[in-house]
């Protein structure tokens, strides 16, 4: 599909892959579908959030709480990717206060206004 044969809506999510371009060496969009929506981190998914899209789980992605500090904590990803920031407000799901340290979770992955860094959002038991 030629990206450029239609319009998308603002802020309609993608999945596409990179490929360096050869001059300027700048990622450019390979192949595209608007088909696949999953939680997108700076417009690119993170691999385990594609991967869980792919697999019919709809985007969430699973992890292990890992770390509490004084208002926030992190969740350390099956993937093996980095530990994913959380915030109470987005563990509604389960009392709207971090679980104990331990406890199995599913999230998916959002971009953080401020920040512009991914953390977790709609955090439930898994």
């Amino acid at each position: 599909m030629n990206p450029f044969s239609c319009f998308l809506c603002t802020n309609t999510s993608v999945w596409y892959t990179s490929q360096a371009s050869g001059q300027s060496m700048n990622p450019k969009p390979r192949s595209w579908s608007k088909n696949l929506i999953v939680p997108t981190i700076s417009g690119v998914a993170s691999a385990a959030a594609a991967a869980a899209a792919a697999a019919g789980g709809g985007g969430y992605v699973t992890g292990t709480m890992s770390r509490i500090k004084d208002r926030f904590g992190f969740i350390k990803q099956d993937s093996g990717e980095a530990d994913m920031f959380v915030m109470p407000g987005s563990c509604k799901a389960i009392g709207g206060t971090l679980p104990p340290l331990g406890t199995r979770l599913r999230y998916a992955v959002q971009t953080d206004a401020k920040t512009g860094r991914p953390r977790a959002e709609d955090v439930n038991y898994a």
